[in-house]
């Protein structure tokens, strides 16, 4: 009987979305000005100030209901 392999972290990904989803939800009106303070002095921020946006906000609000049924 050969050993089972270790699971690659990427096969399970998928399980964290649902927790990431909820995060930024909960946290969506204090990320997005301080994203956008930072965007003048961070690279980083700048992208993610750009992905703050209410057709955004709409995608993760219709998302997690479904989250919740897969997980």
């Amino acid at each position: 009987m050969e050993p089972l392999k270790l699971v690659r972290a990427c096969d399970t990904r998928w399980l964290s979305i649902e927790t990431a989803v909820n995060r930024i939800e909960t946290q969506w009106l204090e990320l997005k000005p301080h994203f956008a303070a930072c965007s003048k002095s961070c690279h980083q921020a700048k992208i993610l100030k750009e992905l703050y946006t209410d057709k955004n906000l709409l995608y993760l609000k219709f998302l997690k209901p479904l989250l919740s049924d897969i997980q």
